[in-house]
């Protein structure tokens, strides 16, 4: 509002009164939280110095730098992180271990080693098999 004012929003001056008023108040609202939470004092951490007047100035200098640039910024951030999203999840959905859980077995063909050693059962989890076919000696 304080950057595009008249030029976008076309609203009576009350209005935009009004805009700040509301706009100042949530600020100062989430100021209020942010010093209401409980910070940490161990020195071997990272801390933010003047907390909450650092984080409520770092948001508001990233909401004017966002609001500064162009449309074909914008649109280029949306494919970046349309396309991203693609390649995330379509890797996880492929990749995932719920889905090489559902498929009954692997070929040394299909998948990875690390897939092929799960597949196969450890000894201990292996059906004693009794030899069927083998000749005993007490029946010869």
């Amino acid at each position: 509002m304080l950057v595009f004012g008249h030029s976008a929003l076309h609203l009576p001056p009350w209005g935009y009164t009004l805009l700040l008023l509301l706009s100042s108040a949530t600020f100062l609202l989430s100021l209020l939280i942010l010093g209401a939470h409980q910070q940490q004092r161990r020195q071997d951490t990272f801390q933010v110095p003047m907390v909450p007047l650092t984080p409520a100035l770092s948001i508001l200098l990233n909401i004017f730098l966002m609001l500064h640039l162009s449309y074909l910024a914008w649109m280029r951030l949306s494919i970046g992180l349309l396309i991203g999203l693609v390649v995330y999840f379509g890797y996880g959905i492929w990749h995932s271990k719920e889905n090489q859980r559902e498929r009954p077995g692997l070929t040394a063909t299909q998948g990875s080693l690390e897939e092929m050693v799960w597949a196969v059962p450890s000894p201990s989890q292996a059906p004693a098999q009794e030899p069927s076919n083998m000749e005993h000696p007490a029946n010869e």
